[in-house]
């Protein structure tokens, strides 16, 4: 790909000097009039530039900045403090390989007149990936699926191969990026590619075609999948109009009953100090966020989404009758949709575009995971995390120690290490946790793999384990050692009648990364279901 831009170079001549920076986006094609792109937007006004372009322009305001006003009041009313801001967005039609397509550069503010369900998204950074060499990057931005949606930008003092970014190819989501172009491409100096390409353009108009035709060749190549073919795993869903025939398909399928999409308490919360959840319409507190208790809190049948992002759901504590946090209902859920044979995914209430071989082989993985054979005890209806480890402890004295909240120090700061839940003396360490959504689970896993780690590689966690351990099981004779860990075991517990969990595919994503370590270190891994009774 990048030869092809190279050897356009001629066809654009003078675009390496261009002084001018803006931001590019692909329009959606089907649309029959311009304005459509703008949307109803009554205070948007037009210019045809001569050549099938259109400038769509609001008219510049003068504002006394707020600023102003609050800290220099006495200044608030001289004209040479006023503000105005340009907005601007030029619409142009391209004759391109595959017919006319538009392209819309954004001046000034005018990035707030296009319509967001009007441009193809990622565009820009599909386009800078085929264009780029691999070492060249800057900066990019990324969001980790797997956890809190936590979404960071990293940059390097110098340009430098997407691996040195410690990218997760299968847990974070590329958002963005910042390269260097090459010198001899078409395109100059440094570009981002996101939704939008931002790069120089040429300030002449005559040059926009050609560059733009090129652009639109750079993005139609799928020659960024052999250097970055993980980029295509996972999108955010981002267009409106997708979003709500997805919001729509949840719908229906929980009203249907479907085991498609489920409820789920969204964040990592402490167990041990949460009495319930209060879903307004309710009189009692309920144990655990599920969708017929929702479904049972409604005035009126679900028949819009909006009804489950206006209802909020707040955890109670145990210790003072207080809310300690609470979600719309929407963030709570969770399901696997398929829809114009693309799978999708909702996630803590967003929604993602997942790539159907990527699916099925975390699919495959997820059904490869072994579950324990071994018989476990239910848990009753009402038991915190605390009470049920203990309970399972108990119920093989000579064999479990419990391990529950029995923290150890590690690396001469604040971090506090578990071991596990409880540790058998046939080296299954094992750890629990309720039934939750993504960010939850996948800490869970993640803490298994962190525990093994240190246990295989760190003789004075050893050390302190083993003293522990000793308290809680003073028939554990023998000291931990770098091969202890013969199992790892991660039981969920939940009211599902089943020996597999049911996990959001997100937290088997993480699964597969963690168990694909934990094997490397010869350490098996099992999923338990724990049966949560119904009283």
């Amino acid at each position: 790909m990048i030869d092809a831009v190279r050897n356009s170079r001629r066809s654009t001549k003078g675009v390496a000097a261009a002084k001018v920076k803006t931001s590019i986006y692909l329009l959606k094609p089907g649309i029959k009039h311009p304005e459509e792109y703008v949307g109803p937007k009554k205070d948007v006004s037009r210019y045809e530039t001569g050549d099938g372009g259109i400038v769509f322009y609001r008219r510049s305001v003068e504002r006394t900045p707020q600023w102003l006003t609050s800290f220099f009041p006495g200044l608030a009313k001289l004209d040479e403090l006023k503000t105005t801001s340009a907005s601007a967005v030029y619409v142009l039609p391209v004759d391109t390989e595959d017919g006319i397509r538009r392209f819309a550069l954004p001046f000034g503010y005018g990035r707030t007149l296009l319509d967001d369900s009007c441009y193809v998204e990622r565009f820009g950074l599909k386009t800078l990936l085929n264009i780029i060499e691999d070492d060249s990057i800057r900066k990019i931005t990324r969001t980790t699926i797997a956890g809190n949606a936590l979404k960071t930008a990293e940059q390097l003092p110098k340009r430098s191969p997407i691996a040195d970014f410690g990218i997760d190819i299968e847990r974070d989501l590329l958002n963005g990026v910042t390269a260097a172009l090459p010198e001899d491409s078409p395109l100059s100096g440094n570009a981002s590619g996101s939704d939008a390409l931002s790069v120089g353009v040429p300030s002449d108009l005559k040059l926009l075609p050609d560059l733009l035709k090129t652009i639109y060749g750079c993005y139609t190549s799928d020659g960024y999948k052999a250097k970055f073919p993980w980029v295509d795993n996972i999108a955010a869903v981002k267009s409106r109009a997708t979003v709500e025939k997805l919001n729509e398909l949840a719908v229906n399928k929980i009203t249907e009953h479907s085991p498609d999409v489920w409820m789920a308490v969204p964040d990592v919360v402490e167990w041990e100090h949460i009495e319930g959840f209060k879903i307004p319409g309710l009189q009692e507190l309920c144990q655990d966020i599920v969708i017929d208790d929702f479904l049972a809190s409604l005035a009126n049948p679900l028949e819009e989404f909006d009804q489950l992002k206006s209802k909020k759901i707040a955890a109670i504590s145990s210790d003072n009758g207080e809310a300690i946090a609470s979600w719309p209902a929407s963030r709570c859920l969770y399901g696997e949709i398929e829809s114009e044979g693309m799978k999708y995914c909702i996630n803590g209430g967003r929604w993602y575009q997942v790539e159907k071989n990527f699916a099925e082989r975390i699919e495959t993985a997820y059904q490869n995971c072994e579950v324990l054979s071994l018989s476990f005890p239910e848990c009753k209806e009402g038991m915190r995390e605390g009470d049920y480890n203990a309970a399972l402890a108990a119920s093989d004295k000579e064999h479990y120690a419990l391990m529950d909240a029995k923290n150890i120090p590690y690396g001469g700061g604040q971090s506090r290490i578990e071991l596990c839940d409880v540790l058998s003396e046939d080296g299954r360490f094992i750890h629990i946790k309720k039934y939750s959504g993504s960010a939850v689970l996948s800490h869970l896993f993640n803490q298994g793999y962190v525990s093994t780690m240190l246990v295989k590689s760190d003789a004075a966690f050893r050390d302190k384990a083993s003293k522990l351990l000793s308290e809680a099981n003073p028939s554990f004779a023998s000291a931990l050692g770098p091969e202890s860990v013969k199992e790892v075991v991660f039981g969920i517990i939940t009211k599902d009648n089943v020996d597999r969990p049911r996990l959001p595919f997100f937290s088997k994503v993480t699964l597969d990364a963690v168990r694909s370590n934990l094997l490397a270190m010869g350490a098996k891994v099992s999923v338990k279901a724990i049966h949560l009774s119904e009283g």
